[in-house]
């Protein structure tokens, strides 16, 4: 960490707590950038958007889950004979 308070803190409890207090920082900053329906630079020229991606990949597990559990259904229908 390049925060001064850490660097001249000498205590070892007094660092874990700075560390986890930037920890908890970063993990709400990070879910609120993925909550953000915004496209990014992935590196590489092109654009990706976080949002849209989990959306999709949602979506997708939603339908293929669907689909699966009518076609186990109609299976079940037919081994069975009604």
């Amino acid at each position: 960490m390049e925060d001064p308070l850490y660097k001249n803190e000498t205590r070892r409890n007094i660092k874990q707590g700075l560390i986890k207090a930037n920890w908890s920082k970063a993990k709400k900053e990070a879910k609120e950038l993925f909550m953000m329906d915004k496209e990014y630079d992935d590196g590489s020229g092109g654009k990706i958007n976080f949002f849209q991606n989990i959306k999709t990949r949602g979506e997708d597990l939603r339908d293929n889950e669907i689909l699966n559990s009518q076609r186990g259904y109609i299976n079940d229908n037919i081994n069975n004979n009604n």
